[in-house]
């Protein structure tokens, strides 16, 4: 199982998304509940759109959080995904968590600073950042001002 899923891993890397998806998917046939891969396939889906199955994905993300709630990776994920598909507030939700799980966790902190610029634009809800800044009370200050500022 866990070399199906560093397989899969490689293809990832490589990007090659489908044989990817199908390494993840034995790892998964293996053994049902090993997050990590739930994870890995969920993260393929949700970085590539090679199946344009964003809903799905927050399906696989839910899971993988029900195996096991503390991981920072799928915590972190399942913001993105929830920030792709236009849910900010689950999205913020999420990346607080990870970033309560794991302070250092430095992707957390990115997706929560960085990609809240492009959600909000893209949102058409610009005006929201600074109220996003007072609820965002793990993440660095000083990102989300210098986001401000780049409005």
């Amino acid at each position: 199982m866990g070399a199906h899923n560093w397989l899969g891993v490689v293809y990832e890397q490589k990007t090659e998304p489908l044989p990817a998806i199908h390494e993840f998917e034995r790892a998964i046939a293996l053994k049902p509940d090993y997050a990590w891969a739930h994870n890995n396939l969920a993260s393929v889906v949700v970085r590539t759109g090679e199946t344009g199955d964003l809903p799905g994905a927050r399906e696989k993300l839910t899971g993988v959080l029900q195996l096991d709630a503390n991981y920072v990776r799928a915590q972190n994920l399942f913001g993105f995904a929830l920030g792709q598909q236009g849910d900010l507030a689950g999205a913020l939700d999420h990346l607080n968590r990870a970033i309560q799980l794991d302070p250092k966790f430095a992707q957390a902190h990115y997706t929560g600073g960085g990609s809240l610029v492009w959600w909000t634009k893209r949102a058409g809800a610009v005006q929201t950042l600074s109220a996003i800044k007072r609820k965002l009370t793990h993440i660095n200050p000083p990102r989300i001002t210098r986001c401000l500022i780049s409005l």
